[in-house]
C-alpha cells in the first residue's frame, strides 16, 4: 500500500502575502510636499509661541513658579508676580533671517 501525501495551500495567508508584496514593490512618496513644509517652517515660530504662552499661564495658576530670562539675566517667577534674581548669563545673540551658525 503507497501513502499519498497532498500539498495543502494555506488560502488564508495568500492575501495577506500578495499584500506585502505589492506594499514592496510600490515606490516610497515624500511624507511632506515642499510647499507643505515651506507653511509648517512659516508658521512654527508663532505656534510654538503660543504653547509657550499656555504652559507658562498654566503653570503660575497652578501655584508653581517658571524661570525666564530678561537681559541678560535668569529671573525666577512667583505666581503672586514676583521676581526673584537667580544669575546673569550671555545677552542673547541677535541674527538675520537666514543666517546659518556652526554649532561647537
Amino acid at each position: 500500500m503507497r501513502i499519498i501525501k497532498k500539498k495543502v495551500r494555506d488560502t488564508k495567508s495568500e492575501p495577506a502575502v500578495k499584500r506585502k508584496r505589492a506594499i514592496l514593490r510600490k515606490k516610497p512618496r515624500a511624507l511632506l510636499s515642499a510647499k507643505r513644509l515651506r507653511d509648517l517652517e512659516r508658521r512654527f515660530a508663532k505656534t510654538s509661541g503660543l504653547a509657550f504662552a499656555k504652559a507658562r499661564k498654566q503653570t503660575l495658576v497652578s501655584g508653581q513658579s517658571v524661570l525666564q530670562s530678561e537681559d541678560g539675566i535668569i529671573f525666577e517667577v512667583f505666581p503672586d508676580g514676583t521676581r526673584h534674581k537667580i544669575k546673569e548669563i550671555e545677552k542673547p545673540t541677535q541674527v538675520k533671517r537666514g543666517l546659518r551658525l556652526a554649532i561647537r
